[in-house]
């Protein structure tokens, strides 16, 4: 098991930083987004990468716009023994994320394959490990025949364009060698209209396994497993060997995000089973420490005594 960090604002400003990107705002709306200069973020990304494999950092996610992922390829290979996740790229207000795979438009439709294509073949020039996508949109409300780039079909239409997506997409990653990791969103209510087709670790499972291919897993974010009385332990045994990579936060059934050790999961007993399905997968699973912040040290020392417990028993 490969554990690590989310590299985010946080460790860009512990190196002496400007932020990677800030909102640009008017008149008190959201306008767009301003970048941090390209050569900055290079240097400034080459001495994040050296202050978390200090800090024995063997995982870290990356998540940013197409064109600063392309731009910061070098610096991203010369990792050292790090493993490498991308994040889907949707930061920017008009770029179609994948979960809008399931747009009415066709065009948002078409943008969105051109568009992860685009980060496999970046992630396979980075040996990246996997890429970490979101579950397409759903909406079951009735609509009139107009519609826009935001309107998205309803949830059997949103699962089969999804399903197209990854099946399109998984021969390509398995040549890179690497694995479109999909995963669960937060679970919906019972009655719910809208949301994505990944609410559930029987949804996700089924996308999965219809897709069938080596290079089509699952992200596991535990804090989101741990909403609306679900329960982390369920979705560990309901998806197996399906989890490739992990997002670890904590939840109190309520919110999601919490510290470690601030909600109920049972931290122990949950990387425990991830331990077992590592060797019934025969291959790594990675873990990600999903906040940041001034707890992340401490946070970090559990997740390494996590790992070290179970590497005991």
């Amino acid at each position: 098991m490969r554990i690590g960090v989310y590299l985010r604002g946080f460790f860009y400003r512990k190196v002496g930083s400007p932020p990677i990107y800030e909102d640009v705002y008017e008149d008190g709306m959201l306008v767009g987004i301003k970048y941090l200069p390209i050569p900055q973020l290079r240097r400034a990304t080459e001495d994040v990468l050296r202050y978390v494999e200090r800090l024995g950092v063997e995982c870290v996610e990356m998540y940013n716009t197409l064109e600063r992922i392309e731009a910061l390829i070098p610096v991203l290979r010369n990792r050292g023994d790090m493993k490498l996740v991308l994040h889907e790229c949707n930061a920017e207000l008009w770029y179609p994320g994948s979960r809008r795979i399931s747009s009415r438009n066709p065009q948002v439709r078409r943008v969105v394959a051109g568009s992860l294509k685009w980060l496999i073949d970046m992630a396979g020039e980075m040996k990246a490990r996997a890429i970490v996508l979101h579950g397409a949109a759903f909406d079951d409300t009735a609509r009139g025949e107009d519609f826009g780039a935001e309107d998205v079909f309803g949830f059997e239409e949103a699962k089969r364009l999804e399903i197209e997506l990854l099946k399109e997409c998984s021969g390509l990653a398995r040549e890179k060698g690497m694995i479109l990791a999909l995963e669960n969103s937060e679970p919906r209510a019972q009655d719910a209209s809208k949301g994505e087709v990944t609410g559930s670790a029987e949804e996700l499972a089924e996308i999965v396994d219809e897709v069938g291919s080596e290079a089509v897993g699952c992200t596991f974010d535990v804090g989101h497993a741990g909403l609306r009385c679900s329960s982390p332990m369920e979705y560990v045994k309901k998806l197996g060997k399906r989890i490739a990579h992990v997002h670890l936060h904590d939840s109190d059934g309520v919110r999601a995000h919490l510290r470690l050790g601030d909600g109920k999961v049972d931290f122990g007993a949950l990387m425990r089973g991830l331990a077992e399905i590592e060797e019934q997968r025969e291959d790594e699973i990675t873990v990600v420490l999903e906040n940041e912040g001034e707890g992340y040290q401490e946070e970090w020392e559990k997740l390494k005594e996590l790992k070290a417990i179970c590497s005991l028993r």
